[in-house]
């Protein structure tokens, strides 16, 4: 009788872990890149040590790829923070926006969705879309 080691579940089940983390890995490093998170993150990235303060976990939209619960976006007076849940980090480091950055916004309503959209960069690296309520009190708050 003979056994057969790569048939064994002792080794099939690590590898097919391995091989899924690893598929996962790059498809969410592919989404990055595709959404512009990458550009962003060569002129906006936040330097090694510095924390993003912990923001609210929303929908949103980064070039053209939609977020869906997993952006954690945060403001003061200096810019907004973006980031996203450690599942979808490869690919996505947490990053600053500068105020003085966002550009051509524009607010866009559907029924009782409130959103910002705006670019980011000069030149225009990528556009986003975000809820409007989280910009209330700064210089990107659009109230009607």
């Amino acid at each position: 009788m003979s056994s057969h080691f790569y048939t064994h579940p002792a080794f099939i089940v690590p590898v097919a872990l391995t091989c899924f983390a690893l598929f996962w890995m790059a498809i969410v490093t592919l989404l990055g890149n595709m959404s512009g998170w990458k550009a962003m993150h060569a002129r906006f990235g936040l330097p090694p040590g510095v924390v993003a303060p912990r923001g609210a976990l929303v929908s949103g939209r980064v070039g053209v790829v939609n977020y869906n619960n997993v952006l954690r976006v945060a403001s003061d007076r200096f810019g907004v923070y973006l980031s996203v849940l450690s599942l979808f980090r490869s690919g996505h480091p947490a990053l600053f926006i500068p105020w003085n950055e966002t550009h051509t916004m524009e607010r866009k309503d559907f029924l009782w969705t409130k959103r910002l959209r705006f670019a980011v960069g000069r030149p225009v690296i990528t556009m986003v879309v975000l809820p409007a309520s989280l910009f209330n009190g700064t210089p990107m708050d659009m109230k009607p």
